[in-house]
């Protein structure tokens, strides 16, 4: 069955089972407005985008999506964070080792002002009479890099990817660790591709 959107795109998919008056249907979107650019269609219950790929096996019912044009705020904030070597801050000297110490760096990051920022927003959408469990959300991306250079005395280990581990969470995990001279690099990335704002809130978020 073919689907055709009014801006002239069309979705291919399967139908394993009719749907309940034994009809084949065009979707079309009504909107009119050329000024908001077409999303795609969504499943209504679950809020989720609905795949070429896809096998309608049960009636379903989708809805078109178009790009919000709602004003974005951006918030620039430092993050304060801390790098302790062991258990030491090194807040008040530099720490003192001996040849031959083992090591273990331990990265910090304070991330309230980012947690804030979501509750903030989720309370005004509400505030102004929006259900946020109808928030649906697509593509989010976030990353997050950490880099740490070591003096050229201190010996790394050849196979890191062992070494470095990031405290239990419910929304990032580490995607790559890369070892370039003395530097260490970790990146991580969100671990799902979230559909739904309060499915995102839920991971990790207040």
């Amino acid at each position: 069955m073919t689907v055709l959107n009014n801006q002239g795109s069309y979705y291919n998919y399967a139908v394993s089972k009719a749907s309940s008056d034994r009809k084949k249907h065009i979707w079309t979107s009504t909107n009119t407005d050329s000024s908001k650019a077409f999303k795609g269609w969504y499943i209504e219950e679950t809020k989720t985008k609905f795949a070429p790929s896809m096998q309608v096996t049960e009636d379903i019912t989708v809805v078109p999506r178009w790009a919000g044009m709602e004003n974005i705020s951006q918030y620039d904030m430092p993050l304060y964070g801390d790098i302790l070597a062991n258990t030491n801050t090194e807040h008040d000297k530099v720490m003192e080792v001996a040849p031959g110490a083992t090591l273990t760096y331990t990265g910090r990051l304070n991330v309230l002002p980012v947690q804030d920022q979501i509750t903030a927003m989720k309370n005004n959408f509400a505030g102004r009479g929006g259900n946020v469990d109808e928030i649906t959300t697509d593509d989010i991306k976030s990353t997050f890099t950490a880099s740490l250079t070591f003096p050229a005395e201190f010996t790394l280990p050849e196979n890191l990817d062992d070494k470095v581990s990031l405290t239990v969470n419910n929304l990032f995990a580490i995607s790559d660790v890369t070892k370039s001279g003395s530097t260490v690099t970790v990146t991580m990335k969100l671990k799902e591709d979230y559909t739904t704002f309060q499915t995102f809130g839920r991971r990790g978020y207040r």
